[in-house]
């Protein structure tokens, strides 16, 4: 069988920032150890975490300071979470980005469109961002089960797509839905 390397990075939702700072560096460690092997996926459960992370590692908590030293740290932090990225890709693994979803909020009123509630940029960075999600307020007889398919990889023609269960054909690209070897095609090309 496969061996499962697992570390698990416990921090609330406040957390001083010194602390914030150390589990970041222990985080860049693993991810270190982790990209010294020649195979294998690191799975990020989830990257909106990651994120809170790396932004109180880097940003801090007192949303007080000159906006200036603000835009430097986050810049800090973008360039944090993209070598996160890039460490990933010069290693030869794989990575699996969870990201939590939400309600888009436009002029402060909920919009009814789902976002994504990481980092905003990593889309953009990565070779497939699949989002799954359920929609109550779907009407019958249509599947409430989501999946949004940005590719950024081998099949641009696909990019920023929404499948659903039961999609009429008219409206399914790829004919019969989606489902796993689908997705692993489109994203690394049929075998």
């Amino acid at each position: 069988g496969r061996k499962i390397h697992y570390k698990d990075f416990q921090w609330g939702t406040r957390i001083a920032d010194a602390a914030a700072v150390q589990r970041w560096a222990d985080i860049q460690e693993f991810i270190q150890w982790a990209c010294s092997h020649d195979t294998g996926t690191l799975v990020f459960d989830t990257e909106t975490r990651l994120k809170q992370l790396c932004d109180y590692a880097f940003v801090g908590q007192n949303f007080q300071m000159a906006e200036n030293v603000r835009i430097a740290r986050a810049q800090q932090r973008n360039d944090a979470m993209e070598a996160v990225i890039n460490a990933v890709r010069a290693s030869g693994l794989s990575a699996i980005f969870i990201e939590r979803m939400g309600e888009k909020y436009v002029n402060d009123k909920p919009s009814g469109e789902m976002e994504n509630k990481g980092w905003k940029p990593l889309p953009y960075g990565v070779t497939t961002i699949a989002r799954f999600w359920f929609d109550a307020a779907t009407p019958a007889p249509a599947s409430p089960f989501r999946a949004y398919i940005g590719l950024h990889g081998p099949n641009p023609d696909y990019a920023a797509t929404e499948w659903y269960r039961g999609t009429p054909p008219e409206d399914d690209p790829l004919g019969g839905g989606l489902d796993f070897q689908k997705l692993l095609d489109l994203t690394f090309g049929p075998e």
